[in-house]
């Protein structure tokens, strides 16, 4: 049909502009099946894995969902749709699965938000906490979706919950010092025996130079299990040291290409493995 035409049309552009404008798809190997790309451990410059500067990544996003159907706010409720199902995929669903969505006030906490939504639908018992007044939903859009809503952190936190999603701070970080409010749900899941999940940039990461050795050490920087990159890796990824990472997004590639061979990478997400 014509609109899937034009689809298909757009989808070429965009992947051009991938390839070619940001050299995201040097990649060593994929498995069709699993959608899997690897890297290797160092992460080393010379790495097979290429990953977008921020200020690349923003306006390749942005571009994105200007132009995107139904709009941004779409685009955003199919990463946090994408999310959700990687995080099921890597945590599957316990025997009582309670999990927390700590949302801010930017894109990350709106994905963070639809992927807690869509956890609801799996089965899982989610709690949002709006910590800074998010603009796309509130109190009352919460609880109509299933999930609970708190606007501080109960403690001790890992008496309530299974899991935690960071979805606090994202790509509008300026490096500078994060609010109190934010500081202390990091310190607190930072030091939790439950896995993390961190949206894109972990909070409280430096956007180019990962989190500081001196945080780590102190229990101040998040140290999460799965990041999930939003639409690109980001270059402060390479400092990440869980157990996965994944990208996401129905802005990703259709190609993947390998030197002078080109295989099909159709998928909603793709996890990037370490050897």
């Amino acid at each position: 049909s014509r609109s899937l035409f034009g689809l298909f049309i757009y989808t070429m552009g965009f992947v051009n502009l991938l390839v070619h404008g940001l050299g995201l798809a040097q990649v060593k190997s994929i498995r069709r099946m699993t959608c899997s790309v690897r890297m290797s451990e160092e992460k080393s410059e010379e790495s097979l894995v290429q990953y977008a500067r921020i200020e690349d990544a923003k306006k390749l996003l942005d571009r994105v969902s200007s132009e995107y159907e139904g709009g941004k706010m779409a685009l955003m409720t199919r990463f946090g749709t994408s999310s959700a199902k990687v995080i099921a995929d890597c945590f599957p669903e316990p025997a009582n699965p309670i999990g927390i969505a700590i949302c801010g006030s930017g894109d990350k906490g709106t994905v963070g938000f639809r992927a807690a939504e869509e956890l609801s639908r799996m089965g899982y018992e989610m709690t949002v906490l709006d910590c800074d007044e998010n603009p796309d939903f509130d109190e009352q859009m919460v609880r109509k979706a299933g999930l609970k809503y708190l606007d501080f952190v109960p403690g001790p936190i890992d008496a309530h919950f299974n899991f935690y999603i960071d979805a606090m701070v994202g790509t509008e970080y300026d490096n500078n010092e994060l609010d109190q409010a934010y500081m202390s749900v990091i310190e607190k899941i930072a030091n939790s025996e439950r896995p993390t999940v961190s949206i894109d940039v972990p909070t409280g990461w430096h956007l180019t130079k990962g989190p500081k050795d001196e945080d780590l050490w102190r229990g101040l920087s998040l140290k999460p299990d799965l990041l999930i990159s939003l639409g690109v890796p980001k270059v402060t990824a390479r400092r990440f040291g869980g157990a996965f990472h994944y990208v996401v997004g129905n802005c990703l590639p259709v190609e993947v290409y390998l030197g002078d061979d080109t295989v099909a990478c159709a998928c909603e997400y793709f996890r990037i493995e370490a050897y």
